[in-house]
């Protein structure tokens, strides 16, 4: 072992990228000795007693491994020599499991596994010739775990005195967590980031507005209660060395025993609550575990409608905002992060905040610049901790005047615009609308009015799409706008901060309502963990979902479409061909369709258009679904003997998308030959609705003429009164084969 010339050892304490200066004031609280810190971790000295300390007490650090030896390893056969000669039978019980971890690597060790067996073999060999013993290989629930770093030609060798990782408290029960739930040692590190050690003996409180299973409360309640944070610890990585003083690991623990004691008596305040009722119950369960169940209040709210007085004066806001796998959509996150600020604001206006995100832009909605950052990371995101301290309000400065005042406007704009769409959607028995169509100049953004049916009869939601700014408007002041905007859709139609989605709407290339890409847009990671809803149209039912790009399954605009559809089916034989999520062949079903075929390229969105129909009960053999390329499908149908009475063609601007078996598709360019195609394989009284969302479009009539294919715009009657602001929303035409003189 490694030690000086004051009996001292070496150790070194890891943590998480980023917290090395938090892990180095803990290790200075401790007392202890040549403190340095380094990537990832932090050097230092102590006697075997502050060691123990340390294992109890550091909330920061993973792990704290004692140096045993450094040794030459500039190749293979040298580790293992050298390890070979290392004395282990003074570390390793006789009869004991071992296992080996390496990182780290050289010119001729490249490969850690290759690394940890060439040093077990030699650990094995050492102990097999000289003591007549091996021990056996125990990777998950060892005795002795060995740590190897190599560093150029050398490796340290070391000793794991913890074990499991030190962010295992104890207080978890496995299996029983939310989705993502934050490191106990990162939840710590967030807290003492925040000045809570301090706030906790001037009486202060502590608030988690997003606790999930209650990791920042309960860790908030541990300091405050001068609690270790490894007391409930059953087992250590220590208590397997063969050296290991279990008389002086007691006498510490009992140190740690009378401090939990005392401290239990401190007052202290803190809060935690969730949207997720599952999670308070979570949160509950480990606070009681905790042994702070007493000390900590949880509650399932929305941040928008939290409510807390009677809190002291001065306090520690907390939190890790959904974000990444915790959150069902990014675009909840700016009404989340604006509902945050606007409680600072009410409840907590001389309070500081501590908050753990992914995106620096939460500056812009706090008003402020941190006053300190710690980059680390939240399991495998990149995060930031960032600390504020009390939040200003926006009338405090000049730009928060003018954002008031043109809210102000925007305000009055959708209430009155509420109003008013609400009464003709009721008199219409329409629920899902458009309220506000970038009405306002300075508020660029489409409100849509979404209210829930089925299983989801009680649920309102407001989708929002913001046209991105021109370069000319400065990025805070646009910030600005879309988080005032935020608040103020919420507070109008009275919804959760979860409840409203805001998404940004970029001008791009053809402008497609699939995304610039083509209708295979689903198809990655995230299609399998979107959230949806149910709503209803026209007495149907229909899943939307709001998480994964700029539509939600269903095209508000084509609601007339679908009715002229349904009007006009009785009997016939339908094909929708880039049929999305099969809103079209749910109406034509409705209308007494013969026959359904419904034709898409994205699996993701065949599914959901089967899902739709079963939701409506067409579940027969006559609806069929294809994945196709539609345009390639025409081309090859249209010499079969398959005809069709009425055909829905509403294909994307543009797509580039891998899976279009020949060029790029685009709908000025290309519509012609589409149409031309798709009359071929009309009944003799057949015809097709052609819908396209490009702007300026201009239809080939010659071109379409001279293949005898004739078009009537009806772009007029499909436009809802809700779109009306803006009629080249979609341009809208009847399609037949023109009838030769």
């Amino acid at each position: 072992m490694k030690t000086d010339r004051y009996g001292k050892l070496e150790f070194f304490a890891t943590c998480a990228k980023g917290l090395e200066q938090i892990v180095a004031r803990e290790a200075e609280e401790l007392g202890l000795s040549s403190i340095r810190p380094q990537a990832s971790g932090v050097t230092f000295r102590a006697t075997m007693k502050q060691a123990m300390r340390a294992l109890l007490w550091m909330r920061c650090a993973s792990r704290i491994v004692m140096t045993l030896d450094r040794v030459a390893a500039s190749t293979s056969d040298e580790l293992y020599r050298s390890c070979l000669a290392f004395h282990w039978e003074d570390h390793i019980p006789e009869g004991s499991t071992i296992a080996v971890f390496a990182k780290g690597e050289n010119q001729a060790l490249r490969n850690s596994h290759f690394t940890q067996q060439r040093v077990k073999d030699a650990i094995c060999d050492r102990l097999r010739d000289n003591f007549g013993w091996r021990p056996a290989v125990d990777t998950r629930n060892p005795d002795v775990s060995i740590r190897v770093n190599l560093h150029n030609t050398r490796a340290t060798l070391s000793l794991d005195l913890a074990g499991a990782p030190m962010h295992m408290r104890g207080y978890r029960k496995s299996g029983v967590q939310t989705e993502a739930p934050i490191k106990e040692t990162l939840a710590a590190a967030i807290l003492i980031a925040g000045g809570w050690k301090q706030l906790a003996k001037e009486g202060g409180c502590l608030v988690d507005p997003f606790c999930g299973s209650g990791t920042l409360a309960i860790e908030g309640a541990m300091i405050a209660c001068d609690i270790a944070p490894g007391i409930m610890r059953e087992r250590w990585g220590i208590q397997g060395w063969k050296q290991f003083d279990a008389e002086l690991f007691d006498e510490v623990l009992a140190e740690a025993d009378d401090r939990a004691e005392a401290g239990m008596d401190s007052p202290v305040a803190i809060f935690g609550s969730d949207i997720d009722a599952r999670a308070i119950e979570c949160a509950l369960e480990n606070a009681k575990r905790a042994g702070v169940r007493n000390k900590v209040r949880f509650e399932v709210s929305d941040i928008a409608n939290l409510e807390t007085p009677g809190l002291p004066e001065n306090g520690l806001l907390a939190t890790n905002p959904p974000y990444g796998e915790r959150l069902l959509s990014q675009s909840q996150l700016p009404s989340l992060l604006v509902a945050l600020k606007d409680y600072l604001s009410e409840y907590g206006s001389k309070w500081s905040s501590s908050i753990i995100v992914a995106d620096p832009s939460i500056d812009m909605v706090m008003g402020s610049k941190p006053m300190s950052t710690i980059e680390t990371y939240n399991g495998p995101i990149s995060t930031t901790i960032r600390t504020y301290g009390a939040i200003e309000g926006s009338k405090d400065n000049e730009l928060g005047q003018a954002i008031d005042a043109q809210g102000q406007e925007f305000a009055n704009r959708l209430k009155k615009m509420a109003r008013h769409r609400g009464k003709w959607a009721r008199k219409n028995g329409i629920t899902c609308y458009r309220v506000y169509d970038a009405d306002l100049p300075d508020f660029a953004m489409s409100v849509d009015v979404y209210k829930g049916a089925g299983k989801d009869s009680d649920k309102t939601w407001a989708y929002v799409c913001e046209y991105a700014a021109p370069k000319s408007i400065d990025p805070a002041v646009a910030t600005a706008r879309a988080n005032a905007a935020v608040g103020i859709i919420r507070n109008q139609f009275d919804l959760g901060a979860s409840d409203v989605f805001l998404k940004r709407r970029v001008r791009s290339k053809g402008g497609s309502q699939y995304g610039s890409n083509g209708s295979d847009v689903n198809e990655n990671k995230y299609a399998s963990q979107v959230t949806r809803h149910m709503i209803s149209e026209s007495n149907h039912l229909f899943y939307v979902s709001f998480d994964m790009h700029i539509d939600t399954g269903i095209f508000l605009d084509g609601r007339k479409i679908r009715k002229i559809i349904q009007d006009n089916c009785n009997n016939k034989r339908f094909l929708n061909l880039f049929a999305y999520t099969g809103t079209a062949s749910v109406y034509a079903a409705a209308g007494g369709a013969k026959s359904t075929h419904t034709i898409d390229m994205s699996q993701t969105y065949l599914d959901w258009a089967r899902q739709n129909m079963e939701l409506n009960n067409f579940t027969g053999k006559e609806h069929t679904y294809e994945r196709a390329d539609a345009v390639q499908w025409v081309t090859e149908e249209r010499h079969s003997k398959n005809r069709y009475d009425l055909v829905y063609v509403d294909p994307p601007t543009f797509s580039n998308s891998k899976k279009m078996h020949s060029r790029t598709w685009d709908v000025q360019r290309d519509h012609a030959e589409l149409l031309i195609a798709v009359s071929r394989i009309l009944t003799r009284d057949g015809a097709a609705i052609f819908c396209c969302n490009l702007r300026n479009f201009k239809p080939d009539v010659a071109t379409l003429a001279k293949a005898g294919v004739g078009l009537v715009d009806i772009t007029d009657r499909t436009i809802p009164e809700d779109f009306e602001r803006n009629s080249k929303i979609h341009h809208c035409y009847i399609v037949k084969r023109l009838v030769k003189q």
